[in-house]
């Protein structure tokens, strides 16, 4: 039996990944590295722009929006409503 499958001459191994995101506030590339001291401030770039998104919640710029049921206009109206 023959084999088909031959190694590429162009593989490379996979390097161990590191991701880069954004800061959410000033958009500079963030290394993803958690867990060593210099990502201290993850997702974010510095302090500055951990706080200044601090201060954004604090000062309610940011919503978590929510949905309301049907339901929930108050108790049991549409059963006083049935009889």
């Amino acid at each position: 039996m023959e084999n088909h499958l031959r190694p590429r001459s162009d593989f490379r191994a996979p390097r161990p990944r590191q991701d880069v995101v954004k800061c959410p506030i000033c958009k500079k590339p963030v290394p993803d590295d958690r867990t060593a001291s210099g990502g201290k401030f993850f997702p974010f770039c510095s302090e500055r722009c951990k706080l200044i998104d601090l201060g954004r919640w604090l000062d309610g710029k940011y919503q978590i929006p929510v949905e309301e049921d049907a339901d929930e206009d108050g108790p049991g109206e549409d059963l006083d409503s049935s009889s």
